[in-house]
């Protein structure tokens, strides 16, 4: 059997042009062409579509996987070619944008990241502008009252609460009279377009998409009808025999890993809000589609990325395998140990130092840090770590910015009505701090991300007792890089450190890394020398980490196969045996030798993973299968790819020029096929420069001497040889008829007599 692969992409007649673009309604785009699919019509004039497999010379296991003890990892990889417009990230937009509404119908979303939540979003933004009405209309008292009225504010009870909003009071009256009514009303319009982008999309969007799972071939059609998004065998599988079986629709679909990083890609103002809930997201693998780098309003904060890319480098790094393959970063490198060095500027403000002030935040704030060392099993006194009261600060810092940035803590569990940072830990609501507390340890989410990273510091001592120390020698010198207590740097092996967190939890790896107030060096030997992660180039960082954000969302996915059952708490937990790896122009950035590499360093980095496990009944649990799609420019890319596994789109529409092979294909030749370059491989400035001198020379009925020297320097640095000789052949035919010998003699006697008169 040939695995998973996903076969083709169908808009259907109705589909929206705002998400088809220039695909043709109806067309069947397949990534792979040997394939047979046949449209016709059922008893009642529907079109039915049936597919089938052809006979092909590709191997079915050409890029499979062997795994010891195990089945073999099965690996099919395809590919989409065409220029800038043809429709390639059209094609992929339609399958995030089909997940996007299985997810809705299944209700995999929280009400935070989804439709629920713009719909929230324009109410209280029209709640603002009533208030900002009111504000213009009523007296300074009436508002004052009706201000503490709807933070639940007692006027006469709480003298403290009176006090601290107060200040707060004033400052957001200043707020209100500098803020026009025309403000209010133009945030109204921009959240009601969300509202409108999300309601387009279930309307808008029409599709079916075909994937073969064990030679069973389905689709899944986004057609409008009572259940919008179904699945359906069509080959290799009756209908009958599918319904006996009771899987759901999410039990026979497959999980997505797309990676984009182009600044212009996937922005929601473009393709609308909809893709929104798709990259902040909090459900443990269960949406099946992650995509990479997180964007919001289509921007990739660059710094947020780093931290994350190197966050989940070190968790792949610190995997704990005997052999310790993965930790081979470049071909002669291996990452052997962490420098981790205290970043003082980000503790923030120090809580402790007048914690022992009897006042309101004080005393929230040691409610917070007891409930939160209860809920999470934390004996503070027995600790001795280094940096534990920075730690401490840290925590209670990462709390406050957490009800300060993310509305659904600020407005369950504090009365930051005008929300001032400064204020937050003053105005946290004290009888919901123990709900505050188990919230934050429930959410595995990037919200949470960093404070859970400084937690399990707290808990697990990682730097506890640290004596290791690198020693190497290079030429005749001697090498000793150890820790330092007061220059707050600590080294560690990556392989003690791997130990260490074993033994500690079965937690995610990258929740249980040293926090991001640590400032950390990978460093990198081999034979000879010692380098540092930082050292590589940005090519070479930006091949690593496509690589490893890869490999850590596959770890991911397939530990969900080995978590406990706790289908009474949250409900049916879904695991997704087969992987669809969507790569859009992953060749940015990267040289010519990386795009060369790329797929063979993919397929052995997966190889490493050492994907899935038998259970006690040596029943095979984990990753079954994997399909790659690249989007792409790169014929490097392609020679790694069978022409039978590429569609190639021209202006929206499947090439049916004869097809050329692409495997272990001539990179040369490949960018001589007019489907890569129709005008030809030279670059446009030297044909047109090309050109230029032919034009002037065969335009000229006689060239004076002078000219043709300086049309014979322009010929001189023209390294196609061809057009060289021909040039000057023109050249020599249009200055007096004379040989090219002839023409040399003559300019080298003019320079001789230059040189006579100076």
């Amino acid at each position: 059997m040939s695995g998973f692969k996903l076969l083709a992409i169908r808009p259907l007649e109705g589909c929206d042009e705002k998400y088809r673009k220039n695909l043709i309604p109806g067309q069947i785009y397949q990534f792979y062409q040997d394939y047979q699919f046949e449209i016709s019509k059922d008893e009642e004039g529907k079109e039915v579509v049936s597919a089938k497999p052809l006979e092909t010379n590709v191997p079915m296991d050409l890029y499979n996987i062997r795994r010891k003890d195990k089945p073999d990892l099965k690996i099919n990889i395809s590919a989409i070619v065409g220029k800038n417009g043809s429709g390639k990230s059209s094609l992929l937009e339609i399958i995030y944008g089909t997940i996007y509404l299985l997810g809705e119908q299944e209700e995999l979303f929280d009400d935070e990241s989804s439709f629920d939540e713009a719909n929230r979003l324009l109410l209280d933004a029209k709640d603002l502008f009533n208030k900002h009405k009111k504000f213009k209309e009523e007296t300074e008292l009436e508002w004052y009252k009706n201000f503490f009225e709807d933070i639940t504010i007692n006027l006469e009870g709480n003298s403290e609460y009176l006090k601290l909003n107060e200040d707060k009071y004033k400052r957001i009256r200043k707020l209100f009279e500098r803020t026009k009514p025309d403000n209010y009303e133009e945030l109204i319009n921009i959240r009601q377009r969300t509202v409108d982008s999300f309601n387009h999309i279930h309307t808008g969007l029409k599709t079916e998409i075909y994937f073969e799972i064990d030679s069973v071939i389905y689709v899944i059609r986004v057609n409008n009808d009572e259940k919008q998004v179904s699945i359906t065998p069509i080959h290799g599988l009756s209908i009958e025999d599918y319904k006996k079986k009771e899987l759901s629709i999410l039990q026979t679909f497959f999980y997505s890993i797309a990676v984009n990083y182009s600044i212009h890609g996937l922005n929601d103002r473009t393709i609308g809000s909809w893709i929104n809930p798709l990259f902040h997201k909090n459900d443990g693998y269960q949406t099946p589609l992650v995509i990479n780098p997180m964007r919001t309003h289509g921007d990739f904060k660059i710094e947020r990325e780093e931290y994350l890319a190197k966050s989940r480098l070190l968790s792949n790094l610190l995997l704990n395998d005997e052999k310790n393959e993965h930790r081979k970063l470049t071909d002669k490198q291996i990452a052997t140990h962490l420098i981790f060095t205290l970043n003082k500027e980000k503790i923030g403000p120090d809580r402790l130092k007048t914690i022992n002030e009897d006042t309101l935040k004080d005393r929230i704030t040691k409610q917070i840090q007891s409930e939160l060392y209860g809920t999470f099993n934390i004996n503070i006194d027995l600790i001795n770590i280094p940096f534990k009261q920075e730690i401490e600060n840290y925590i209670l810092n990462k709390i406050e910015k957490i009800l300060y940035v993310y509305k659904p803590y600020e407005k369950t569990y504090t009365n930051n009505l005008a929300r001032f940072r400064d204020v937050v830990f003053d105005t946290v609501i004290e009888e919901k701090i123990p709900q505050l507390i188990n919230a934050l340890y429930t959410d595995d989410s990037h919200i949470t991300f960093k404070l859970r990273q400084a937690i399990n510091y707290l808990k697990n001592g990682l730097l506890e007792n640290v004596a290791d120390k690198i020693e190497w020698e290079f030429g005749n010198h001697k090498y000793l890089l150890e820790s330092w207590n007061d220059k707050d740097q600590y080294v560690i092996s990556i392989e003690s450190l791997s130990d260490k967190l074993a033994k500690k939890t079965n937690d995610r790896l990258i929740n249980l890394i040293p926090p991001s107030l640590f400032d950390i060096e990978i460093i990198l030997t081999d034979d000879k020398s010692l380098s540092s992660f930082k050292l590589l180039s940005s090519g070479e960082q930006q091949h690593i980490h496509s690589i490893q954000s890869i490999l850590y969302h596959l770890y991911n996915i397939d530990s969900v196969f080995n978590q406990p059952d706790h289908s009474e708490i949250v409900g049916t937990r879904f695991t997704y045996p087969n992987i669809n790896i969507v790569l859009d122009e992953i060749e940015l950035y990267f040289h010519p030798e990386f795009q060369r590499r790329f797929v063979s360093d993919l397929l052995k980095s997966i190889g490493r993973l050492n994907l899935g496990k038998n259970d006690a009944k040596d029943n095979f649990l984990g990753i079954n299968s994997i399909n790659i799609l690249f989007a792409t420019h790169s014929p490097f890319i392609l020679s790694d790819i069978p022409s039978q596994n590429v569609l190639r789109l021209e202006n929206g529409i499947p090439s049916n020029n004869e097809q050329k092979g692409t495997f272990g294909a001539n990179i040369h030749e490949m960018l001589n096929d007019n489907f890569f370059l129709d005008k030809g491989a030279m670059g446009e400035f030297a044909k047109t420069h090309i050109e230029d001198i032919a034009k002037e020379i065969i335009d000229s009925n006689f060239i004076e001497l002078k000219k043709v020297y300086e049309l014979s320097k322009k010929i001189e640095i023209i390294e196609e040889p061809l057009i060289k000789e021909r040039l000057e052949f023109l050249l020599a035919q249009k200055s007096s008829l004379k040989s090219k010998d002839e023409i040399i003699a003559e300019l080298k006697q003019e320079i001789q007599g230059l040189k006579n008169k100076s």
